[in-house]
Protein backbone atom coordinates (compact mmCIF):
# COMPACT_ATOMS: atom_id res chain seq x y z
CA UNK A 1 0.00 0.00 0.00
CA UNK A 2 1.34 3.42 -0.71
CA UNK A 3 1.86 6.23 1.05
CA UNK A 4 -1.19 8.33 -0.05
CA UNK A 5 -3.53 5.07 0.76
CA UNK A 6 -2.26 4.47 4.09
CA UNK A 7 -2.39 7.74 5.01
CA UNK A 8 -6.13 8.17 3.86
CA UNK A 9 -7.07 5.20 5.92
CA UNK A 10 -5.10 6.71 8.96
CA UNK A 11 -7.44 9.84 8.49
CA UNK A 12 -10.59 7.10 7.96
CA UNK A 13 -8.97 5.52 11.25
CA UNK A 14 -8.88 8.96 13.12
CA UNK A 15 -12.55 10.22 11.96
CA UNK A 16 -13.97 7.15 13.48
CA UNK A 17 -12.43 7.29 16.59
CA UNK A 18 -13.77 10.78 17.11
CA UNK A 19 -17.19 9.77 16.01
CA UNK A 20 -17.44 6.74 18.50
CA UNK A 21 -15.97 9.06 21.34
CA UNK A 22 -18.68 11.70 20.18
CA UNK A 23 -21.65 9.37 20.14
CA UNK A 24 -20.36 7.55 23.74
CA UNK A 25 -20.31 10.97 25.52
CA UNK A 26 -24.18 11.65 23.98
CA UNK A 27 -25.48 9.40 25.81
CA UNK A 28 -26.71 9.94 29.60
CA UNK A 29 -24.06 7.86 30.94
CA UNK A 30 -21.47 10.49 29.35
CA UNK A 31 -19.02 8.29 27.72
CA UNK A 32 -19.51 4.86 29.02
CA UNK A 33 -18.89 2.80 25.72
CA UNK A 34 -20.89 -0.36 25.05
CA UNK A 35 -19.46 -3.97 24.52
CA UNK A 36 -19.85 -3.21 20.74
CA UNK A 37 -17.62 0.56 20.88
CA UNK A 38 -15.37 -0.71 23.15
CA UNK A 39 -14.20 -3.36 20.43
CA UNK A 40 -14.31 -1.27 17.44
CA UNK A 41 -12.00 0.96 19.34
CA UNK A 42 -9.73 -1.51 20.09
CA UNK A 43 -9.63 -2.99 16.63
CA UNK A 44 -9.03 0.84 15.45
CA UNK A 45 -6.22 1.06 17.44
CA UNK A 46 -4.56 -2.03 16.78
CA UNK A 47 -5.08 -0.86 12.61
CA UNK A 48 -3.76 2.55 13.32
CA UNK A 49 -0.62 1.51 15.16
CA UNK A 50 0.02 -0.88 12.33
CA UNK A 51 -0.67 1.65 9.59
CA UNK A 52 1.41 4.01 11.50
CA UNK A 53 4.70 1.53 11.41
CA UNK A 54 4.07 1.12 7.42
CA UNK A 55 3.80 4.73 6.94
CA UNK A 56 6.54 6.22 9.15
CA UNK A 57 9.03 5.19 6.54
CA UNK A 58 7.46 6.56 3.80
CA UNK A 59 5.75 10.23 5.26
CA UNK A 60 8.10 13.26 4.29
CA UNK A 61 9.50 15.82 6.55
CA UNK A 62 6.68 17.99 5.66
CA UNK A 63 3.98 15.44 6.73
CA UNK A 64 2.17 16.06 10.05
CA UNK A 65 -0.65 13.53 9.46
CA UNK A 66 0.21 11.42 12.88
CA UNK A 67 1.16 14.34 14.76
CA UNK A 68 -2.07 16.21 13.92
CA UNK A 69 -3.94 12.53 14.78
CA UNK A 70 -2.15 12.34 18.36
CA UNK A 71 -2.39 15.94 19.07
CA UNK A 72 -6.49 16.02 18.48
CA UNK A 73 -7.15 11.98 19.56
CA UNK A 74 -10.19 12.29 21.77
CA UNK A 75 -9.45 9.40 24.10
CA UNK A 76 -11.89 7.24 26.11
CA UNK A 77 -11.91 8.91 28.96
CA UNK A 78 -15.47 8.60 30.26
CA UNK A 79 -16.99 10.79 32.41
CA UNK A 80 -15.88 9.61 36.14
CA UNK A 81 -17.65 9.88 39.32
CA UNK A 82 -18.05 13.31 40.73
CA UNK A 83 -18.58 13.97 44.57
CA UNK A 84 -21.42 16.28 45.69
CA UNK A 85 -20.65 20.01 46.48
CA UNK A 86 -20.53 18.99 50.41
CA UNK A 87 -16.54 18.08 50.68
CA UNK A 88 -16.16 18.92 46.88
CA UNK A 89 -12.54 18.33 45.87
CA UNK A 90 -11.21 21.12 43.69
CA UNK A 91 -7.81 21.65 42.19
CA UNK A 92 -5.42 24.80 42.20
CA UNK A 93 -7.83 26.03 39.20
CA UNK A 94 -10.57 25.72 41.30
CA UNK A 95 -11.62 22.70 39.14
CA UNK A 96 -13.24 19.74 40.25
CA UNK A 97 -11.08 16.73 40.58
CA UNK A 98 -12.51 13.64 39.65
CA UNK A 99 -12.28 10.39 40.84
CA UNK A 100 -13.00 6.70 40.34
CA UNK A 101 -14.75 4.68 42.77
CA UNK A 102 -16.30 1.44 42.25
CA UNK A 103 -19.02 1.67 39.63
CA UNK A 104 -16.38 3.19 37.53
CA UNK A 105 -13.02 0.65 38.12
CA UNK A 106 -13.78 -0.43 34.63
CA UNK A 107 -12.37 3.02 33.36
CA UNK A 108 -9.14 2.79 35.48
CA UNK A 109 -7.23 1.15 32.72
CA UNK A 110 -8.36 3.54 30.35
CA UNK A 111 -7.55 6.45 32.22
CA UNK A 112 -4.02 5.46 33.11
CA UNK A 113 -2.97 3.79 29.64
CA UNK A 114 -4.18 7.13 28.24
CA UNK A 115 -1.97 8.84 30.53
CA UNK A 116 1.02 7.45 28.44
CA UNK A 117 1.66 6.17 24.51
CA UNK A 118 -1.22 6.30 22.04
CA UNK A 119 -1.84 2.51 21.29
CA UNK A 120 -0.33 0.49 24.06
CA UNK A 121 -3.98 0.08 25.23
CA UNK A 122 -4.96 -2.21 22.38
CA UNK A 123 -3.12 -5.65 23.52
CA UNK A 124 -3.77 -7.25 27.02
CA UNK A 125 -0.78 -7.06 28.23
CA UNK A 126 -0.01 -8.40 31.52
CA UNK A 127 2.12 -7.99 34.37
CA UNK A 128 1.94 -12.00 35.33
CA UNK A 129 3.40 -12.40 32.40
CA UNK A 130 6.27 -9.91 32.47
CA UNK A 131 7.63 -11.44 36.16
CA UNK A 132 7.49 -14.63 34.18
CA UNK A 133 9.55 -13.60 31.46
CA UNK A 134 11.60 -12.24 34.02
CA UNK A 135 12.07 -15.31 35.99
CA UNK A 136 12.96 -17.63 33.57
CA UNK A 137 14.67 -14.89 31.31
CA UNK A 138 12.44 -16.51 28.28
CA UNK A 139 10.83 -13.25 27.18
CA UNK A 140 9.82 -14.79 23.70
CA UNK A 141 7.98 -17.92 24.87
CA UNK A 142 6.34 -15.62 27.63
CA UNK A 143 5.83 -11.95 26.97
CA UNK A 144 7.00 -10.72 23.60
CA UNK A 145 4.32 -7.82 24.17
CA UNK A 146 5.02 -7.70 27.40
CA UNK A 147 9.01 -7.23 26.81
CA UNK A 148 8.31 -4.47 24.17
CA UNK A 149 6.56 -2.14 27.08
CA UNK A 150 8.60 -2.92 29.84
CA UNK A 151 12.03 -2.19 28.21
CA UNK A 152 15.53 -2.96 29.62
CA UNK A 153 16.24 -4.05 33.13
CA UNK A 154 17.24 -0.44 35.32
CA UNK A 155 20.23 -2.24 37.33
CA UNK A 156 20.59 -4.59 40.05
CA UNK A 157 17.60 -6.89 39.12
CA UNK A 158 15.41 -4.45 39.33
CA UNK A 159 12.49 -3.63 36.49
CA UNK A 160 10.18 -0.40 36.15
CA UNK A 161 6.62 -1.62 35.47
CA UNK A 162 5.11 1.32 33.57
CA UNK A 163 1.33 1.85 33.62
CA UNK A 164 0.48 -0.33 30.74
CA UNK A 165 1.57 -3.27 32.52
CA UNK A 166 0.35 -2.22 36.55
CA UNK A 167 -2.69 -0.74 35.83
CA UNK A 168 -4.60 -4.13 35.22
CA UNK A 169 -3.29 -5.19 39.16
CA UNK A 170 -4.05 -1.80 40.31
CA UNK A 171 -7.32 -2.37 39.37
CA UNK A 172 -7.41 -5.82 40.72
CA UNK A 173 -6.29 -4.80 44.19
CA UNK A 174 -8.83 -1.90 44.16
CA UNK A 175 -11.83 -3.66 43.22
CA UNK A 176 -10.85 -6.30 45.63
CA UNK A 177 -10.40 -4.06 48.58
CA UNK A 178 -13.13 -3.93 51.06
CA UNK A 179 -13.44 -0.02 51.13
CA UNK A 180 -13.58 0.33 47.63
CA UNK A 181 -16.21 -1.79 47.61
CA UNK A 182 -17.72 0.02 50.21
CA UNK A 183 -17.97 3.46 47.72
CA UNK A 184 -14.42 4.87 48.27
CA UNK A 185 -13.22 7.52 45.98
CA UNK A 186 -9.87 6.37 44.26
CA UNK A 187 -7.30 9.48 43.07
CA UNK A 188 -4.29 8.11 40.86
CA UNK A 189 -1.76 10.70 42.39
CA UNK A 190 0.97 12.00 39.93
CA UNK A 191 3.05 13.44 42.64
CA UNK A 192 4.86 12.17 45.80
CA UNK A 193 2.65 14.85 48.25
CA UNK A 194 -0.76 16.50 46.89
CA UNK A 195 -2.28 19.28 48.70
CA UNK A 196 -6.65 18.71 47.61
CA UNK A 197 -8.48 21.79 48.73
CA UNK A 198 -12.45 20.60 49.11
CA UNK A 199 -15.41 23.05 50.09
CA UNK A 200 -15.88 21.88 53.71
CA UNK A 201 -18.75 24.57 54.09
CA UNK A 202 -21.16 26.47 51.41
CA UNK A 203 -22.75 29.87 51.38
CA UNK A 204 -25.81 30.04 53.63
CA UNK A 205 -28.42 31.49 51.84
CA UNK A 206 -31.83 33.42 53.32
CA UNK A 207 -34.85 34.61 53.09
CA UNK A 208 -35.23 38.47 53.36
CA UNK A 209 -37.77 41.36 52.84
CA UNK A 210 -37.39 43.94 50.70
CA UNK A 211 -34.41 46.84 51.40
CA UNK A 212 -33.29 45.12 54.49
CA UNK A 213 -30.00 43.99 54.04
CA UNK A 214 -28.02 40.39 53.55
CA UNK A 215 -27.06 39.08 57.27
CA UNK A 216 -26.09 35.07 56.57
CA UNK A 217 -22.83 33.82 55.09
CA UNK A 218 -21.61 34.51 52.28
CA UNK A 219 -17.94 32.70 52.18
CA UNK A 220 -17.25 28.80 51.63
CA UNK A 221 -14.99 27.43 53.53
CA UNK A 222 -11.95 25.66 51.93
CA UNK A 223 -9.78 23.25 54.39
CA UNK A 224 -7.52 21.08 52.40
CA UNK A 225 -6.52 17.01 52.41
CA UNK A 226 -2.99 16.14 52.26
CA UNK A 227 -2.27 12.87 50.54
CA UNK A 228 1.73 11.89 51.39
CA UNK A 229 2.53 8.80 49.37
CA UNK A 230 3.46 5.94 51.48
CA UNK A 231 5.36 2.77 50.23
CA UNK A 232 2.89 -0.55 50.25
CA UNK A 233 5.45 -3.75 49.95
CA UNK A 234 3.94 -7.33 48.31
CA UNK A 235 6.55 -9.87 48.30
CA UNK A 236 6.12 -13.84 46.50
CA UNK A 237 7.95 -16.49 45.77
CA UNK A 238 7.48 -18.09 42.60
CA UNK A 239 9.21 -21.91 42.05
CA UNK A 240 11.58 -21.97 38.99
CA UNK A 241 9.98 -25.26 37.95
CA UNK A 242 6.32 -23.67 38.14
CA UNK A 243 7.84 -20.34 36.13
CA UNK A 244 9.00 -22.49 33.31
CA UNK A 245 6.23 -25.19 33.73
CA UNK A 246 3.26 -24.36 35.19
CA UNK A 247 -0.04 -23.35 33.53
CA UNK A 248 -1.81 -19.90 34.84
CA UNK A 249 0.99 -19.23 36.51
CA UNK A 250 0.75 -15.40 35.06
CA UNK A 251 -2.69 -14.84 36.36
CA UNK A 252 -2.01 -16.82 39.68
CA UNK A 253 0.83 -14.28 40.36
CA UNK A 254 -1.77 -11.31 39.64
CA UNK A 255 -4.05 -12.54 41.47
CA UNK A 256 -1.14 -13.21 44.37
CA UNK A 257 0.07 -9.44 44.11
CA UNK A 258 -3.28 -7.89 43.86
CA UNK A 259 -4.81 -9.99 46.64
CA UNK A 260 -1.75 -8.81 48.93
CA UNK A 261 -2.02 -5.30 47.93
CA UNK A 262 -5.64 -5.46 48.52
CA UNK A 263 -5.24 -6.31 52.25
CA UNK A 264 -2.80 -3.68 52.85
CA UNK A 265 -5.22 -0.56 51.32
CA UNK A 266 -7.73 -1.97 53.64
CA UNK A 267 -5.49 -2.53 56.78
CA UNK A 268 -3.70 0.99 56.18
CA UNK A 269 -7.31 2.65 55.51
CA UNK A 270 -9.34 1.29 58.44
CA UNK A 271 -6.63 1.50 60.90
CA UNK A 272 -3.62 2.21 59.68
CA UNK A 273 -1.31 4.07 62.56
CA UNK A 274 -0.01 6.83 60.49
CA UNK A 275 3.55 6.46 61.05
CA UNK A 276 5.66 4.44 57.88
CA UNK A 277 2.06 3.48 56.86
CA UNK A 278 -1.18 5.79 56.15
CA UNK A 279 -3.21 7.26 59.15
CA UNK A 280 -7.01 5.27 58.96
CA UNK A 281 -10.42 5.73 60.00
CA UNK A 282 -10.24 4.12 63.37
CA UNK A 283 -7.58 6.55 64.52
CA UNK A 284 -8.66 9.61 62.90
CA UNK A 285 -9.50 12.46 65.45
CA UNK A 286 -13.09 13.71 65.39
CA UNK A 287 -14.87 10.42 64.47
CA UNK A 288 -17.77 9.06 65.76
CA UNK A 289 -18.03 6.06 68.35
CA UNK A 290 -20.17 3.32 69.77
CA UNK A 291 -19.13 1.11 72.33
CA UNK A 292 -20.75 -2.27 73.00
CA UNK A 293 -20.05 -3.93 76.49
CA UNK A 294 -19.26 -7.98 76.10
CA UNK A 295 -20.87 -8.97 73.03
CA UNK A 296 -21.93 -7.05 70.42
CA UNK A 297 -25.74 -7.06 69.44
CA UNK A 298 -28.02 -5.32 66.70
CA UNK A 299 -28.55 -2.60 69.44
CA UNK A 300 -25.02 -1.49 68.58
CA UNK A 301 -25.17 -0.83 64.95
CA UNK A 302 -28.76 0.58 65.41
CA UNK A 303 -27.04 3.17 67.71
CA UNK A 304 -24.19 3.68 65.15
CA UNK A 305 -26.65 4.30 62.26
CA UNK A 306 -28.42 7.12 64.18
CA UNK A 307 -25.72 8.55 65.58
CA UNK A 308 -24.16 9.45 61.74
CA UNK A 309 -28.29 9.98 60.88
CA UNK A 310 -27.82 12.65 63.39
CA UNK A 311 -24.97 14.67 61.74
CA UNK A 312 -26.83 14.03 58.46
CA UNK A 313 -25.28 11.14 57.20
CA UNK A 314 -26.66 8.29 55.41
CA UNK A 315 -23.95 5.46 56.38
CA UNK A 316 -23.97 3.24 52.99
CA UNK A 317 -21.85 0.75 54.30
CA UNK A 318 -20.09 -1.83 57.91
CA UNK A 319 -17.05 -2.77 57.32
CA UNK A 320 -16.56 -5.05 60.32
CA UNK A 321 -14.26 -7.84 62.01
CA UNK A 322 -15.77 -11.53 61.01
CA UNK A 323 -16.13 -12.67 64.57
CA UNK A 324 -18.73 -10.00 65.45
CA UNK A 325 -20.98 -11.26 62.36
CA UNK A 326 -20.76 -14.44 63.56
CA UNK A 327 -21.80 -13.06 67.01
CA UNK A 328 -24.70 -11.07 65.69
CA UNK A 329 -25.47 -14.35 63.30
CA UNK A 330 -25.99 -16.73 66.63
CA UNK A 331 -28.17 -14.02 68.31
CA UNK A 332 -31.36 -15.73 69.54
CA UNK A 333 -34.36 -14.91 71.56
CA UNK A 334 -35.88 -16.85 74.30
CA UNK A 335 -37.56 -19.18 72.98
CA UNK A 336 -34.77 -19.98 71.16
CA UNK A 337 -35.08 -18.70 67.12
CA UNK A 338 -33.02 -16.37 65.70
CA UNK A 339 -32.83 -12.77 65.99
CA UNK A 340 -34.49 -10.28 63.81
CA UNK A 341 -32.68 -7.34 63.07
CA UNK A 342 -33.88 -3.85 63.25
CA UNK A 343 -35.28 -2.41 59.68
CA UNK A 344 -32.28 -0.10 59.89
CA UNK A 345 -29.71 -3.02 59.41
CA UNK A 346 -31.30 -3.15 55.46
CA UNK A 347 -29.92 0.28 55.03
CA UNK A 348 -26.39 -0.34 54.42
CA UNK A 349 -24.16 -2.84 52.91
CA UNK A 350 -21.86 -5.47 55.00
CA UNK A 351 -18.78 -6.60 54.51
CA UNK A 352 -16.38 -8.67 57.24
CA UNK A 353 -12.49 -7.71 56.79
CA UNK A 354 -9.68 -9.63 58.56
CA UNK A 355 -7.94 -6.31 58.78
CA UNK A 356 -10.07 -5.40 61.99
CA UNK A 357 -10.57 -7.23 64.98
CA UNK A 358 -13.30 -6.81 67.43
CA UNK A 359 -14.16 -3.65 65.48
CA UNK A 360 -16.51 -2.14 62.83
CA UNK A 361 -16.31 1.13 60.83
CA UNK A 362 -20.22 2.12 59.88
CA UNK A 363 -19.83 5.12 57.64
CA UNK A 364 -20.22 6.83 54.16
CA UNK A 365 -17.30 5.63 52.65
CA UNK A 366 -17.14 8.45 49.85
CA UNK A 367 -15.49 10.69 52.22
CA UNK A 368 -12.47 8.02 52.23
CA UNK A 369 -10.04 9.34 49.71
CA UNK A 370 -7.06 6.76 48.50
CA UNK A 371 -4.36 8.90 46.56
CA UNK A 372 -2.20 5.95 44.61
CA UNK A 373 0.41 6.14 42.42
CA UNK A 374 -0.40 3.98 39.35
CA UNK A 375 3.09 2.63 38.60
CA UNK A 376 4.90 0.07 40.32
CA UNK A 377 8.39 -1.46 40.83
CA UNK A 378 9.40 -4.89 40.63
CA UNK A 379 12.23 -6.87 41.65
CA UNK A 380 12.64 -10.12 41.15
CA UNK A 381 15.66 -11.92 41.97
CA UNK A 382 16.94 -16.10 42.09
CA UNK A 383 19.59 -15.24 44.76
CA UNK A 384 17.61 -13.30 47.68
CA UNK A 385 17.72 -14.79 51.04
CA UNK A 386 16.97 -18.51 50.46
CA UNK A 387 15.79 -18.38 47.13
CA UNK A 388 18.97 -20.05 45.39
CA UNK A 389 19.41 -22.80 47.92
CA UNK A 390 15.31 -23.89 47.26
CA UNK A 391 15.15 -23.17 43.50
CA UNK A 392 13.11 -20.38 43.90
CA UNK A 393 11.85 -16.53 42.58
CA UNK A 394 11.24 -13.88 45.12
CA UNK A 395 8.87 -10.93 43.60
CA UNK A 396 8.88 -7.78 45.67
CA UNK A 397 6.35 -5.35 44.39
CA UNK A 398 5.90 -1.84 45.43
CA UNK A 399 3.94 1.31 44.53
CA UNK A 400 3.16 4.45 47.26
CA UNK A 401 -0.22 5.83 48.27
CA UNK A 402 -2.00 7.43 51.05
CA UNK A 403 -5.78 8.20 51.86
CA UNK A 404 -7.83 11.13 53.23
CA UNK A 405 -10.92 11.81 54.83
CA UNK A 406 -13.49 14.64 53.95
CA UNK A 407 -15.35 14.53 56.84
CA UNK A 408 -14.42 12.54 60.07
CA UNK A 409 -17.74 12.36 61.41
CA UNK A 410 -18.84 9.99 58.70
CA UNK A 411 -18.00 7.38 60.11
CA UNK A 412 -18.61 5.90 63.32
CA UNK A 413 -16.23 3.20 64.69
CA UNK A 414 -17.33 0.10 66.58
CA UNK A 415 -15.71 -1.10 69.64
CA UNK A 416 -15.50 -2.77 72.90
CA UNK A 417 -15.91 -0.20 76.11
CA UNK A 418 -12.83 0.02 77.67
CA UNK A 419 -13.14 -0.56 81.61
Amino acid sequence: MNKDKIQKRLIEIFERLEAINEIAEARDDKGIFTDAEQREWDSLISEYDTKKNEFEPLRSATCKTLEDIRANMKLPINELHKNPVTGQLINENGEEIRTFNKDNLSELRSYILSQGKLGMGNEQLSLGRAIRAIATGNWGKFAPAEARALGTATGGGQWFVPEELSAAVIQMALAKARIMQSGAEFLPMDKKVMLIPKISAMPVPEWTAENIGFTGSHDMTFTGITLSAKSVVSIISLSIELAEDGVGVSKSIEAALSTAIAQAIDKACLNGIGTLEPLGIALTPDILTEEFETSIDYSTLSAAYFKLQQENIDGNSLIMASSLFATLDALVDLEGQPVKPPPSYEKYAKLSSNQLVAQGIMGNYKNLIIGMRTNMNIEVSRTAESALTKMQVLIRAYSRMDCGIKLPKAFCLIKVAVA
